[in-house]
């Protein structure tokens, strides 16, 4: 029996299991468990089929000192022995110092009474050719989006569900389910004197938002790969920018750390970003959303049975609020966010982080901006610096001149600090997406520092 079809019961004789090895020892416990299908296409057929399914229990105890420890395993296939994972989790709480901050819930906060709409029940009669019909239609979409097209590398569909659930002490317990649906290109373009990549990504919690907008994924990586052959490279200097939503999403879910308490209490952020002071443009509001309705990383409680909620974090331009799980509420000496994640140990993190979008069209924001450079990719944003915030990443897209795209731009690099290019933001699109779980539009800033390489 797959793991999303398992009925609760089975996960909660687990949970009674470790509880009895806990012997009475306080404790958390999440059990994880996930099933799906995975399709590549190619050449008109399905090239790859992948069933999984997977299964794991984590789980945070206290010793006779109040120290936590952590142990996890992997459920089925006979490792699953609850006495050494309790041993193990023991052995790692006897082998810390106490840390007051570092503490179990009391008890687990009672999920939203409203639906999340993260859970689909058309996921259960979904099968290998519904995906492998939705593969082909992404495959399809790319290859007959332009004559240039050479070839699409991994048109894939997948299909998972997941079922979780947390338990306070063996006693209490909270459940749920959640679907997701995925599709991603990646299109070669190739003239007689130029070849292009590209990539593109979507993913819905409902397969009727997928459909319909498959091919779309197909096209846009099309279109990223052909809008580059040709490119070359832009003057050097500072000059006015528009940034793609994909590439703001890239920048904030760098800054998410900088969003965080216990990266404020460790000192681990940027200087300008403290608490009430003002840290990007008037437009910009950022908002922690766990409970954002049918939200990539929407769930009714966090990873530690505390609430999901909507933290303002940026307002206005002033950061307003921080994200806290228990550990870095308690020694910030407030109360958490909703924002514990993961397991072993919990640690704290974003949900979904939301960009209030502004009210002007792309092709708006290319008209206001006059000339400059429209950012359409990044390269190596992952080698920010979070701490400084200082960046410097290839790039491509267009040179805009009088609001028009004069030609494609490759092989230039953009420079700057993180906290100062929010600062010089000058107009917001209308045209925000998700992501991954970063909701963000186009951006406009007065200048980027740009240099051909």
């Amino acid at each position: 029996m797959k793991p999303d079809q398992r009925p609760a019961v089975e996960y909660e004789k687990l949970l009674e299991q470790v509880a009895s090895a806990a012997g009475g020892r306080k404790h958390l416990a999440n059990i994880s468990g996930s099933s799906g299908i995975l399709v590549e296409a190619g050449n008109g057929s399905a090239r790859q089929i992948e069933r999984y399914e997977s299964g794991e229990i984590s789980l945070t105890v206290a010793d006779e000192k109040g120290r936590l420890g952590y142990a996890q395993s992997p459920l089925g296939g006979g490792v699953f022995h609850p006495d050494r994972l309790v041993e193990r989790a023991l052995a790692s709480a006897r082998a810390t110092q106490f840390d007051p901050a570092r503490t179990l819930p009391e008890k687990l906060d009672e999920p939203p009474p409203t639906d999340l709409s993260i859970d689909d029940p058309a996921f259960l009669s979904i099968d290998e050719e519904a995906v492998t019909r939705r593969a082909l239609e992404i495959d399809g979409a790319a290859r007959g989006a332009d004559v240039r097209v050479e070839s699409v590398r991994k048109p894939t569909f997948e299909a998972s569900r997941t079922y979780s659930l947390i338990s306070l002490n063996g006693s209490q317990c909270v459940a749920w389910s959640e679907t997701s649906y995925s599709a991603q290109a990646e299109v070669v373009a190739r003239t007689s004197a130029d070849a292009q990549t590209a990539w593109a990504h979507g993913e819905w919690r409902s397969l009727g938002e997928a459909d319909g907008v498959l091919a779309s994924v197909g096209r846009e990586a099309a279109t990223r790969a052909t809008e580059l052959l040709g490119g070359s490279g832009c003057p050097t200097g500072r000059f006015p920018a528009l940034l793609d939503r994909r590439v703001v999403a890239d920048f904030i879910e760098i800054l998410g750390h900088s969003y965080l308490g216990e990266a404020h209490q460790k000192k681990t952020v940027m200087s300008s970003y403290r608490l009430g002071r003002e840290v990007a443009s008037t437009l910009l509001t950022v908002t922690d959303d766990g409970l954002y309705n049918g939200g990539p990383d929407t769930q009714p409680v966090d990873d530690e049975g505390s609430h999901r909620r909507r933290t303002p974090v940026i307002v206005d331009g002033v950061l307003a609020n921080l994200l806290y799980d228990r550990t870095s509420a308690s020694r910030g000496g407030v109360v958490t966010t909703g924002n514990g994640s993961g397991a072993s140990p919990i640690f704290p993190a974003p949900s979904n982080l939301v960009v209030t979008p502004g009210k002007m069209s792309v092709e708006g924001l290319l008209g206001a901006m006059g000339s400059g450079l429209y950012v359409r990719e990044v390269i190596g944003s992952h080698t920010t610096d979070p701490t400084s915030g200082e960046f410097s990443m290839g790039c491509s897209g267009f040179w805009v001149e009088k609001g028009g795209l004069i030609h494609p731009v490759v092989g230039v690099a953009i420079s700057g600090k993180l906290d100062e290019l929010f600062c010089r933001v000058v107009a917001l699109g209308c045209d925000d997406i998700f992501t991954g779980s970063i909701r963000a539009p186009s951006m406009a800033v007065d200048f980027l520092e740009v240099a051909s390489q």
